[in-house]
């Protein structure tokens, strides 16, 4: 199984709404996952989400972000932003970056490349 793609986001405080695309088999299947937390960040509403997504189709062994890292200084309204996240599981540390204009997308997509990675070693 693997995520596919993370479709959509919307991590307004306090409610965070996340799309993900699982593919399992061949087989697409969509996770809509709406979470209520009571973070004071979209980072945390939206791996959050995303965690929702995946525990519904898999059970991983115990994971968690340990580590993200967003440049100081940011460009005009349409760059780029490179995001570095780190999640550890099992002892194991799992390092991916991604890029987008909306810091909160780049997040998302590491995200899901470091949960793919997990996926790929438990599979």
């Amino acid at each position: 199984m693997v995520l596919h793609s993370l479709n959509q986001i919307n991590a307004d405080l306090p409610e965070s709404t996340v799309t993900v695309t699982l593919v399992r088999n061949t087989e697409a299947e969509v996770c809509t996952s709406q979470q209520r937390v009571t973070s004071s960040t979209p980072v945390q509403t939206l791996y959050q989400a995303i965690d929702a997504c995946v525990e519904e189709f898999v059970t991983l062994p115990p994971y968690s972000l340990n580590y993200y890292w967003v440049p100081g200084k940011l460009g005009g309204p349409d760059s780029e932003v490179e995001v570095v996240i780190r999640v550890e599981c099992a002892g194991n540390p799992y390092e991916a970056t991604a890029s987008n204009p909306s810091i909160i997308r780049a997040f998302g997509d590491a995200y899901v490349q470091a949960i793919n990675q997990i996926l790929s070693t438990v599979s």
